[in-house]
């Protein structure tokens, strides 16, 4: 897992777009999944070092991804980005090991300063 590199799953064409955009932009290598099932081939392959997430997707939701990741490899380490329209529970938080939550609509560089710290707490 190298630290600089990031998964986005987000099934909003426009917001997926502006998220890679401003990630790259900030010099991360990004994979960008719009379905679980997409996303957790990307995650299982890629391991990458974070993970930004919706909760809404068009075959579940963000927390059945999750589900079937900390299954496949409960081992696996990144850090977690949920940033959604839905509202959460500070349980699910604690359950999902979320690091952030950013509720849409939000500004993207604010985003790329977001990863930026929790990459490098990973250092």
């Amino acid at each position: 897992m190298a630290r600089n590199t990031i998964l986005i799953v987000e099934d909003d064409q426009a917001v997926r777009r502006a998220m890679e955009a401003a990630l790259s932009a900030a010099s991360y290598r990004v994979w960008t999944a719009d379905t679980i099932s997409s996303g957790l081939t990307l995650a299982l392959e890629e391991s990458p070092a974070l993970l930004v997430l919706d909760i809404n997707l068009p075959d579940g939701t963000g927390w059945n991804l999750l589900e079937s990741i900390y299954g496949a490899r409960p081992n696996q380490s990144f850090k977690l980005i949920i940033a959604s329209s839905n509202q959460v529970t500070r349980g699910q938080l604690r359950k999902y090991r979320v690091d952030k939550f950013i509720a849409k609509p939000f500004d993207m560089a604010y985003l790329a300063e977001v990863a930026g710290q929790l990459l490098d707490s990973t250092s």
